[in-house]
């Protein structure tokens, strides 16, 4: 940062947007050094904010949440977070992409936040409590009820991986398919299975198969999601479909010679049922 407002005092302007994380604002036990450099952050872009306002360079720190990197798939594999916890956490019940973060930084340094410094945007959701080490139990965190215990227990997003891991018969394959990274996609598997307590997938080094219990799942669950798809479909068509009441004041000669044809050819064409009456009045 040292070096950019050696460049923005010689400007006259801008903007700085210093990375911290919600690990800034909560603590976490275990994680002393990251959670602490991660607060000094937040003091650091404040305290440069004060300093340098009058100067017109602004300083902001984006606080990034739970977001799918390899940072956060290495602490999944080595049990330091575990996928079911994380997602009773977030309330959008997902982790976040790292391109909604470059979409906060770069709000940060447009003409748009003009009038905002010495923020630690959120850019996720961050929790009001501070996080155990995983074993450790008691304490006012078992007050505070999951966010999805009124939820099933299977999630749509589970099975909807499943049906494209089932699909593809590969994870690279079903990741790209649904836009995740396959870190992601095999988490999800793994938890869909840890909560059903029977495994859906074989995985071999050269390929995946699908195992009678999946196979069972998938002939239940694949059609009502067909179901569910060819309904929004249809409700979705609704959009585009002329339906009601048309009245229409005419002379006798304009109906009988123009408008009878015309709406039957613009009814017919969208494959409406005609139904036209002439009234005659006094």
């Amino acid at each position: 940062m040292k070096h950019e407002l050696v460049q923005m005092r010689r400007q006259g302007n801008g903007a700085i947007v210093n990375c911290s994380s919600i690990g800034g604002l909560v603590g976490r036990g275990l994680l002393a050094a990251y959670h602490g450099s991660k607060h000094g952050v937040i003091g650091l872009t404040r305290s440069a904010a004060l300093e340098y306002a009058a100067r017109g360079i602004r300083v902001n720190a984006v606080c990034p949440g739970t977001i799918d990197t390899p940072m956060v798939s290495n602490m999944l594999d080595r049990g330091m977070l575990a996928m079911d916890d994380l997602l009773r956490e977030l309330p959008m019940a997902c982790l976040g992409r790292p391109e909604e973060i470059a979409d906060a930084v770069l709000w940060l340094c447009s003409p748009g936040s003009t009038f905002v410094t010495g923020q630690a945007l959120v850019a996720g959701f961050a929790p009001c409590r501070c996080h155990r080490p995983p074993g450790v139990s008691g304490g006012c965190n078992s007050a505070v009820p999951a966010w999805n215990e009124s939820m099933p227990r299977e999630h749509y997003s589970d099975l909807l991986a499943l049906m494209a891991v089932a699909n593809e018969r590969s994870f690279t394959r079903a990741a790209a398919r649904l836009g995740i990274s396959q870190s992601m996609l095999s988490h999800t598997i793994r938890g869909l299975e840890a909560r059903l307590g029977v495994r859906l997938l074989t995985r071999t080094t050269r390929s995946v198969s699908v195992t009678e219990a999946g196979e069972r799942l998938l002939r239940v669950v694949a059609p009502r999601f067909k179901d569910i798809e060819s309904e929004l479909q249809h409700v979705t068509e609704l959009s585009e479909t002329p339906a009601g009441t048309l009245r229409i004041t005419a002379t006798e000669h304009a109906i009988d010679m123009l408008l009878w044809q015309k709406l039957a050819e613009i009814l017919s064409a969208y494959g409406c049922a005609t139904r036209m009456t002439k009234t005659d009045r006094a």
